[in-house]
């Protein structure tokens, strides 16, 4: 641990930052978890990716999907289960710490609640894995 000076005279230990995982690595971490608790409950399997941020090899393959429905700022993932007065739930991923939200996903997100989906942005895995089960009604021990 690294020791901090405080003004006071007294020594201060704060553990190391842990580290940025990549947005595609939290995105891994919540489908494992989704695979482990699916079986138990079949909502689970109604959440699937949309990957719009995909990577592609050229501009040619880009403008391709863009002329097949790819959408700049379209949130990351949607749990297609209408749940009380939402009709799904959006949910965009973003890094611990470099995680921004675009002007584009802004748009998206005010559009998407108005059209009556809930959508929120979850910084890493653990507050979207607690998201959904909140939103699924899934009584599961909190993960902090």
């Amino acid at each position: 641990m690294a020791a901090v000076k405080n003004p006071g005279r007294r020594l201060r230990l704060r553990p190391p930052a842990l580290p940025d995982a990549p947005e595609i690595e939290e995105q891994k971490a919540l489908f494992k978890m989704i695979g482990l608790h699916q079986y138990q409950h079949p909502e689970l399997r109604a959440v699937f990716a949309i990957p719009n941020g995909l990577f592609t090899p050229s501009t040619k393959t880009a403008a391709a999907y863009v002329a097949a429905g790819l959408r700049a700022g379209v949130p990351d993932l949607f749990c297609a289960v209408p749940k009380g007065e939402y009709a799904g739930l959006f949910i965009e991923m973003k890094r611990r710490r470099k995680g921004r939200v675009s002007s584009d996903q802004t748009d998206w997100i005010a559009l998407l609640r108005e059209m009556g989906y809930r959508c929120e942005v979850c910084k890493t895995w653990l507050p979207a894995w607690n998201l959904l089960c909140e939103y699924l009604g899934i009584e599961t021990r909190k993960v902090v």
